[in-house]
């Protein structure tokens, strides 16, 4: 898999294929352009935080109207997005649901970064709990929203579990029935879009 740089010259050059050191000097231009916004343009670093805020709403929402736009009304029935439970990994179902959950924690720890900055912040034993649990909340509810459109969305559950262009590309394909709306995802050439 390589970074969104190198999909976004894959957008534009299809023979385009990313070497090693493309991934690298992305990388370094990602690291160095952050070192220098914290060294250089610490008065940004809020207007960075709420841009980034938005843009990740608008885009999940966006993303989300799109994919039940483009399914033309081919969408999973309620009893296999809320009663269905599908284990193929080989552990019984129990510890196959508690090992999933892992996944699903990562989305929720954005109360860390309040930890880390509660000295600088007014109030902090009243606002650092608010702000910890309102991260939580915002995470929570966004994606669970977000798994439900995925998964109403979703045609071939075999097709997504094996895809190798990995599954929620798999998905934003199924649904969108597009290989042009699915590029921007692509992230190594020769998947399944």
């Amino acid at each position: 898999m390589f970074p969104c740089g190198c999909s976004l010259i894959a957008l534009w050059d299809t023979s385009y294929e990313a070497k090693p050191y493309h991934i690298f000097l992305i990388f370094l231009a990602f690291t160095l352009g952050a070192t220098a916004l914290n060294i250089f343009g610490v008065r940004l670093l809020p207007h960075v935080d709420k841009t980034a805020f938005i843009w990740s709403l608008t885009g999940l929402v966006t993303v989300m109207i799109t994919l039940l736009a483009t399914a033309r009304g081919e969408y999973q029935p309620g009893s296999f997005v809320f009663g269905n439970f599908t284990n193929r990994t080989g552990w019984p179902d129990g510890w196959a649901f508690i090992i999933g959950l892992l996944q699903s924690t990562f989305g929720l720890t954005g109360f860390d970064a309040v930890c880390h900055l509660s000295d600088e912040m007014v109030r902090p034993s009243i606002n650092g709990p608010r702000v910890m649990v309102g991260a939580v909340l915002i995470g929570a509810s966004t994606s669970w929203v977000f798994l439900v459109v995925l998964l109403f969305t979703l045609k071939d559950f075999d097709q997504v579990i094996s895809s190798s262009a990995g599954s929620l590309i798999e998905v934003y394909f199924q649904a969108t029935s597009s290989r042009v709306g699915v590029r921007p995802f692509i992230l190594y050439p020769g998947g399944a879009a």
